[in-house]
């Protein structure tokens, strides 16, 4: 808790700093020892740390900050007058470490801390070259951990958290206060407290100062990404300045732990090169005999088939592609863009299977089959261009080029896909219903409707998309059989097309059929008429 006379004690502090002027100490150090008295008034405004609020917490880190930004200025102020490339000025109090660093623009080329389980860069391009001097005031605190309020802004209510690493403060000032450009985020690396950490359960944030929280602020993660987690340390990626720390969430009840995410990663690429493969050659097949296939059904494949072959290359050789954020942005923008024309054929298909199952019960209705093409690349064009338009910041993160969910850009994909696989849920219910009514199913035994059912089910969950509902299920449910399930069937859905519409469509195995048996026939009538020659041959030659 604070002493009674905290605020007077603080503002004593900041008179201090104000009233001596550093330009009149001539020797370095004179400056940092005044450095280190000022950082040591703190000592005595604290009684008992273990017993200080988070309220408490928050308004000293919040005094804390302002008085090294303003010490720091001072100091920039002090050494304008000497040619000096770099002053760097340590202090340490009892529940926190104050680190003050001075560069001049010329030789200005970011700025590396590495002290107290923290370390921190601050890239040049945030600086510009556009002023003189720079003056960056770090400041790191011990054994807040446990004391400052663990809550997310966006999290939920029956989620918990820890403050997995140190607390750290930056602030960079420069002449008038210009605004900074942040076309590289500051690189923060924190040692895990608990070593446990994941991927998942793991949040870069900032303290968001709010005196209306009965906290003093709360943690929030907006501008901050996580880069890489480690069992050892932690790498975020921020775009603005303020006090940083992680946070990690508490382990559901089941845990998918760093072993899972590697094989379920490992599983997903190698389902998708098999879906690669099986797609170029499903193309190639339905290109070729195109002229002696279903001209509607084939076409529809055809469309679905080219967008899930390009979204599917986009994601094994560009989702990781994260260190030019320009390129990431724009494989993210065309990801999305041909994941939704997969989605929207998706969709045509049922809608197609849906006005042919109704022609049977209905009678014939007519419809024209252009009108699928707007419906397919059409509609996810608006989509994507109305999302750039509104948000543009959310496509591509610092761990992957694709739908940023802290910027709610994910919803742009999320929603049409959810929409799309209850229109296909629908439709799929009503095709095997009216599949099972028809005479020559329904007069076989049960067990033959079953297993014909089954297989009817089996051929159109690839090109209907339901296997995406076990994704959705496991982003709410985090269930690790889920996962499995969704990456298994997901990554594989290329080869279910193939194996489902390529190798065991009835037209296309009859094609290929006869080509075989002309081939066959073509190859056995060689060596009769190699006979027949060689017989006529003599006879020739005697006459």
């Amino acid at each position: 808790m604070f002493i009674s006379d905290e605020l007077t004690s603080i503002e004593e502090i900041k008179e201090k700093i104000s009233t001596k002027l550093l330009s009149q100490l001539k020797e370095d150090n004179e400056i940092e020892i005044f450095v280190t008295d000022v950082v040591d008034d703190f000592n005595p405004i604290i009684i008992n740390q273990t017993d200080m609020s988070s309220w408490e917490l928050s308004t000293l880190i919040n005094d804390v900050d302002n008085i090294s930004s303003l010490l720091a200025v001072r100091v920039r102020k002090a050494f304008s007058k000497y040619d000096n490339d770099r002053i760097l000025l340590n202090a340490s109090s009892v529940l926190f470490d104050v680190i003050i660093q001075i560069d001049s623009r010329y030789t200005y080329d970011g700025s590396t801390v590495n002290s107290n389980q923290v370390a921190v860069n601050v890239p040049k391009a945030i600086i510009a070259n556009r002023f003189r001097h720079i003056a960056i005031s770090y400041v790191i605190y011990s054994e807040f951990d446990a004391i400052l309020n663990a809550s997310l802004e966006t999290g939920k209510e029956d989620e918990i958290y820890s403050v997995n690493g140190r607390i750290i403060s930056i602030t960079v000032k420069v002449y008038k206060d210009q605004p900074l450009i942040f076309d590289e985020p500051i690189e923060i690396v924190f040692e895990n407290l608990n070593q446990n950490a994941t991927t998942s359960r793991t949040h870069c944030v900032y303290w968001k100062f709010n005196e209306t929280y009965s906290a003093g602020g709360v943690w929030s993660s907006d501008g901050c990404n996580v880069s890489e987690v480690n069992r050892t340390y932690t790498t975020c990626h921020c775009y603005h300045l303020t006090s940083f720390s992680i946070l990690l969430q508490a382990a559901d009840d089941v845990e998918i732990g760093d072993v899972n995410e590697a094989a379920l990663s490992i599983i997903t690429y190698v389902g998708l090169s098999l879906s690669l493969f099986s797609l170029i050659t499903t193309l190639i097949v339905m290109i070729v005999y195109f002229k002696r296939l279903n001209y509607e059904c084939t076409s529809i494949h055809i469309n679905l088939v080219i967008a899930l072959i390009i979204a599917d290359s986009l994601f094994l050789f560009g989702i990781e592609l994260t260190k030019n954020k320009n390129v990431c942005t724009g494989i993210a923008i065309f990801m999305h863009y041909f994941f939704l024309v997969v989605f929207m054929w998706m969709a045509v298909e049922a809608m197609h299977m849906y006005s042919k199952v109704r022609n049977l019960t209905h009678g014939r209705s007519r419809r024209k089959f252009h009108v699928y093409y707007p419906i397919g690349w059409g509609i996810p064009a608006i989509i994507v261009i109305v999302t750039m338009a509104v948000r543009l910041e959310g496509y591509g993160t610092d761990t992957a080029c694709w739908l940023a969910a802290d910027k709610g850009t994910i919803w742009a994909f999320i929603g049409p896909v959810i929409t799309i696989i209850m229109l296909n849920t629908t439709i799929m219910v009503i095709v095997l219903k009216t599949f099972t009514s028809v005479k020559s199913v329904k007069s076989k035994p049960l067990r033959e409707q079953t297993r014909r059912t089954l297989r009817a089910a089996a051929v159109l969950l690839p090109v209907f998309g339901l296997t995406w509902v076990f994704g959705l299920l496991a982003l709410s449910q985090q269930t690790l059989f889920l996962q499995y399930l969704f990456a298994i069937c997901n990554s594989l859905q290329g080869f279910f097309i193939f194996l489902f519409h390529c190798c065991l469509n009835g037209q296309i195995k009859n094609i290929l059929f006869r080509r075989c048996m002309k081939v066959d026939n073509t190859s056995s009538s060689e060596p009769t008429d190699t006979t027949r020659s060689t017989k006529v041959a003599p006879a020739t030659t005697e006459q």
